[in-house]
């Protein structure tokens, strides 16, 4: 397909189907992901799944923009 070695990709819903497939597509293109998903435990599954590339996971919920707010604040610096 392509490579995306060298990139950080910032799946939001990873928890999810759809999200995991995403992450699943990304990483076997060499990026480096940031999740994002309500569910704590399918959110650790997938950190001990890809490792490394997993370089941060956010327990989050897109409905809650204060919590939305808090979370890019916090970790916007170190995604991008």
């Amino acid at each position: 397909m392509f490579n995306l070695s060298g990139k950080v990709a910032l799946v939001t819903g990873a928890t999810g189907g759809i999200g995991k497939c995403l992450v699943k597509a990304l990483v076997d293109q060499g990026a480096s992901v940031a999740i994002t998903g309500r569910k704590q435990q399918i959110l650790d599954q997938i950190e001990d799944e890809y490792g490394n590339s997993v370089i941060h996971k956010i327990q989050s919920d897109l409905k809650d923009h204060q919590n939305v707010h808090h979370n890019v604040t916090q970790y916007r610096g170190n995604i991008f």
